[in-house]
């Protein structure tokens, strides 16, 4: 395959990806809701029914932000556009996050705010100075020369060209650059976004781009946010020029063929080289950063005392009870966990998932967390519940459902707790709780704009860190539900909040770095406690040390400090550090034009319902070819004629994700007769809005419709079934109905899922049931036999159809980043298959597979084991034998699965397969690939037939695992090489007893 062909397909699958991705990855919003829409002069909101303040708000601020949001990129959201943007407010997902979906175009935003390190930014004007600038990267896909592509692929274009000539760094690079130039107090000028290249740079760590890029298997890598804000906010500092990625844009229309070059070519003509550049940024912001270290100094001494690893890990939180330090640990490794830390010794308690925050009471000798949950079947749809975990006992208590509480922190007694509450709504609260049950005591609902963050007791009042438009503010929460305002809004982010005594301690960055504070509210006096060069977080004491988590190149380690040792000087919370590259984004979006107006006023429609049953269709995209997007999806890549031919191919969806599919004409060689052509047509629905997901499909024309019949030969008094057919005068017709329930949830860091499932499938192929007899008289050693026919068939005539059912159950722990294998997990599916109308001929037939896997000898290895054992009923009489489930070992021709059918009526199969990662370095292979580690895995197979004959096969896989591979997708390439061999194995036609098999498969 030369590389021009390779580069045409994986620009068809990038083509393909965002149907894929739109029409199955996007989960869906309970079914019960109720949608309205409004509109703004540039937008439609949808909204379910309840939340109409929060759509004004999202829609004054789209439509406030939409012109500064374009201008350094020389066009702004929905221009030239026919249709107003949808946006589709998600106010009951407990995550906090947004989406430009292009195929079909639309906003999908998460509103729920983030509960745990929250910017010291409103989550609404996050979101409106973030997702339009998307908006622009991916309207470019539609401007000047590349219309043409517009014409024949509508919207499927414009996220292949985001991917091909932006990509993801530099996309959302721009995207929070951006936001720095707009907004105050987003992720930029915050301490935590570029912590990791404060230590590295300061330690000689100086990666290339792409290592900072792509990643590393072996050493700790921020994701490509950073990496993308560093790349294009440093180019327009260092050029001078707002609007480089503006013409970047430009220059991908002109000169397509520059593909992922297009940035640097535009540094060029900026007089600059890409390399020289991202060196100079990176010099530049390390002498930023050494500057500070030396006005902030002297620093407190630190002793780290958890030990570096092979491989990066992560602590947090830790809290100190009875002699001992308890935890949150993750890494590379290590899923998140829960440990305790005594003499130096680390001991797994439990695994966690999607908490927020730990807490402790450590007279009681308990621990306090939050914990997202979401729904089982309703993806865009969770909770947040407390949990309490009694040391004593290793018990784990859930003390609320279906809550949206977070950040629980106990009194000084113990027997109550302080959380946040948010409300879909956008309405915030604070809470108190029963710590035993979790009853609610009272609730104080917050002023409109303060959402509290973190909450905290002394005595009877609460102290609540909250996010205001401004920055960070403290309130103290009297006893009669008062908010009292002590610390106006400041552009700092607080963390690790909680009390001490007479005084309220939180973690802040306004240094520039993350230091412990302490404020006293009887005279209103801040004193910082620390002063660290790389900053410090998750403070803990026993009284002689302070513990905390600190930032290494070998990831979070926590460390202590002796109390003795601690700086104390009374600072004002006002005063808050500058950050040098923001600024000049600033500066640079002030000079082109005003700043976005918040108070400025929006025309804005009154709300009306949104039914979804009349907005069922949006035809977004189409192809000028024929593609089965199933077929390319499960990674077949043969471009047989049912993945791809001449033909048209479209592709529809509703705005709510509900209703999707795809039509299609193929034009292909008949498969019955080469020298003929096929006219097909092709249909494809699914519908999401139900409990159980339902698909239908149909398919036309692709070959012409068979007769079959059955042959009986009698043989010595055997008799064996065959069939036979013909070609009819008719197009086949197939079609099929799938429904399923997709149910999964995830508990104490094991995912779990349970999915029924049943399928019909129906053609015009038509079976004569009355067998055709044929016998052989006479048989003469070593000679052929010779069948003569003796009986003809009667006239019963069955249309050829399926029936199916199965049910899948797992059990499954989560997989850490770097293993090719969850550690530990159990999963296993159970099914039957029938013909209706067909018994007498084809044998019903049921099976049962288990998989499992165990941990490998070295923890970067796994091993998966498999097994899988099926049965053709044959209660009485002759069946013809079919197999639901391939039986067949690894590396054998699909040839011999019919013939294992028609003679072993009870087939099993165990396999086992280990996984051996191997890092020779990240290798990076200019403009084509980027390797992170390759992967061995040996393999072996082995099949039990009937009368105790067997097949096997042994073997290896190599694959490389790269994190580009000329598409910035993580993907997988390489060779699987397997050694056949059996008693049953001389019947199996199989030509040579080893196969070659290439690996190709890419993760969208």
């Amino acid at each position: 395959m030369t590389r021009k062909t390779f580069l045409s397909l994986l620009l068809l699958v990038a083509a393909l990806a965002p149907a894929r991705a739109q029409f199955f990855l996007g989960g869906n919003d309970p079914a019960r809701l109720k949608w309205y829409t409004i509109e703004t002069p540039h937008y439609q909101l949808l909204y379910p029914a309840g939340t109409d303040s929060l759509a004004r708000s999202y829609g004054r601020l789209l439509e406030q932000f939409r012109e500064p949001t374009g201008r350094s990129y020389g066009i702004m959201p929905v221009e030239g556009e026919r249709r107003k943007m949808p946006v589709v407010l998600h106010a009951y997902n407990p995550y906090s996050n947004g989406s430009v979906a292009w195929a079909p175009t639309r906003l999908d935003l998460y509103t729920l705010p983030q509960a745990n390190g929250s910017d010291p930014s409103p989550w609404n004007v996050q979101l409106a100075a973030h997702e339009p600038r998307h908006q622009v990267q991916l309207q470019q896909g539609s401007r000047k020369y590349f219309k043409v592509f517009n014409v024949l692929t509508g919207q499927l274009w414009n996220p292949v060209a985001y991917q091909v000539f932006l990509g993801m760094a530099l996309g959302e690079g721009d995207a929070v650059t951006a936001e720095t130039g707009l907004a105050a107090g987003t992720r930029a000028r915050t301490a935590d976004f570029l912590n990791y290249y404060q230590v590295a740079l300061d330690q000689g760590d100086y990666r290339n781009w792409f290592r900072w890029r792509y990643g590393s298997y072996k050493h700790y890598t921020p994701d490509h946010y950073t990496v993308g804000y560093l790349t294009v906010a440093g180019s327009r500092m260092i050029t001078g020029n707002p609007s480089i990625m503006h013409e970047s844009a430009q220059n991908a229309s002109k000169k397509p063929w520059l593909l992922s070059s297009t940035f640097r070519h535009t540094l060029r003509q900026n007089g600059h080289r890409f390399k020289d550049t991202f060196r100079a940024i990176l010099d530049s912001v390390n002498g930023q950063w050494r500057q500070s270290a030396l006005e902030r100094a002297p620093f407190v001494p630190m002793e780290q005392i958890t030990p570096d690893e092979a491989f990066p890990v992560e602590y947090s939180n830790p809290q100190w009870i009875d002699g001992a330090l308890y935890a949150i640990r993750e890494g590379y490794l290590i899923p998140q966990e829960l440990v305790c830390i005594r003499n130096g010794k680390i001991r797994h308690l439990r695994y966690l998932q999607n908490q927020d925050n730990l807490n402790s009471d450590p007279e009681n000798k308990r621990l306090y967390w939050s914990e997202r949950r979401v729904d089982v079947r309703w993806k865009m749809k969770g909770t947040s519940v407390v949990v309490r975990y009694d040391i004593d006992t290793g018990k784990e208590y859930t003390l609320t459902s279906g809550t949206l509480y977070y950040n629980p922190n106990p009194s000084n007694d113990g027997e109550r707790l302080a959380v946040v509450e948010y409300g879909p709504d956008g309405r915030h609260a604070v809470a108190a709780l029963s710590s035993e049950d979790g009853s609610l005591l009272r609730r104080f609902p917050a002023p409109a704009g303060v959402q509290p963050e973190e909450v905290a007791w002394m005595g009877e009042d609460i102290y609540a860190s909250a996010v205001c438009l401004g920055g960070y503010a403290l309130y103290r929460i009297g006893p009669d539900g008062s908010w009292t305002q002590l610390l106006a809004p400041s552009a700092q982010k607080l963390s690790n909040f909680g009390s001490d005594g007479d005084c309220v301690e939180w973690v802040s960055d306004r240094t520039g770095v993350n230091e412990l504070y302490h404020f006293y509210p009887a005279d209103g006096r801040l004193v910082q406690l620390t002063s660290t060069r790389y900053g410090t977080m998750d403070h803990s004491s026993d009284g002689e040390y302070l513990y905390s988590a600190s930032q290494t190149l070998k990831g979070m380690h926590l460390f202590r400090t002796r109390v003795s040792a601690l700086q104390e000087r009374e600072v004002e919370y006002a005063d808050v550090a500058a950050y040098p590259l923001a600024d000049v984004i600033t500066a640079q979006e002030q000079a082109l034009g005003p700043a976005p107006d918040l108070s400025q006023s929006v025309p804005m429609s009154a709300p009306k319902r949104y039914y979804k049953l009349a907005h069922p269709l949006r035809l977004h995209s189409w192809l000028p070819l024929y593609v089965n997007y199933d077929a390319v999806k499960e990674g077949s890549m043969d471009f047989s004629y049912e993945t791809a031919s001449i033909g048209v191919s479209g592709y529809f969806q509703n705005t709510l994700g509900t209703l999707s599919g795809m039509v299609g004409y193929s034009l292909h060689r008949s498969p019955d007769n080469r020298s003929n052509w096929r006219n097909s047509l092709h249909a494809k629905l699914v519908y999401t809005g139900l409990y159980p997901v339902l698909e239908a499909s149909l398919d036309l024309g692709d070959q012409d419709a068979r007769q079959y019949y059955v042959n009986a030969f009698t043989n010595n008094g055997n008799t064996t079934l065959g069939t036979g057919g013909f070609l009819k005068s008719v197009p086949l017709v197939t079609g099929s109905l799938r429904a399923y329930i997709p149910l999964s949830w995830r508990r104490r860091g094991v995912n779990f899922g349970f999915i029924p499932q049943l399928n019909y499938s129906l053609s015009n192929n038509w079976l004569a049931t009355e067998p055709i007899q044929w016998e052989a008289p006479l048989r003469f050693e070593k000679l052929p036999s010779r069948y003569a026919l003796v009986g003809v068939g009667g006239e019963t005539n069955v249309l050829m159809q399926r029936v199916s059912a199965s049910v899948r159950g797992y059990a499954i722990l989560s997989k850490a980043d770097n293993n090719i294998f969850p550690r530990l997990g159990i999963g296993a599916e159970v099914g039957a298959s029938v013909r209706p109308g067909l018994g007498q001929i084809f044998t019903p037939n049921v099976y049962a597979y288990l998989y499992g896997y165990l941990p490998g000898i070295w923890r970067t290895q796994g091993l998966k084991l498999t097994g899988l054992v099926q049965r053709q009923l044959t209660p009485r009489g002759q069946y013809l034998g079919e197999m639901s489930a391939n039986t067949l070992p690894r590396g054998f021709d699909a040839g011999a699965r019919s013939a294992v059918a028609q003679t072993s009526p009870l087939q099993w199969r165990v396999t086992a397969d280990y996984a051996i990662p191997i890092y020779v370095g990240d290798i990076n292979i200019p403009g084509i690939a980027y390797i992170t580690h390759f992967v061995l895995t040996p393999h072996a197979d082995y099949t039990g037939l009937s009368a105790g004959s067997n097949l096997w096969s042994a073997g290896a896989d190599l694959t490389a695992e790269l994190a580009k591979l000329i598409l910035p997708f993580d993907s997988s390439i390489g060779v699987s090489f397997s050694y056949l061999g059996g008693s049953w194995y001389k019947n199996t036609g199989q030509e040579k007893p080893w196969s070659v098999e290439m690996i190709f498969s890419m993760d969208f």
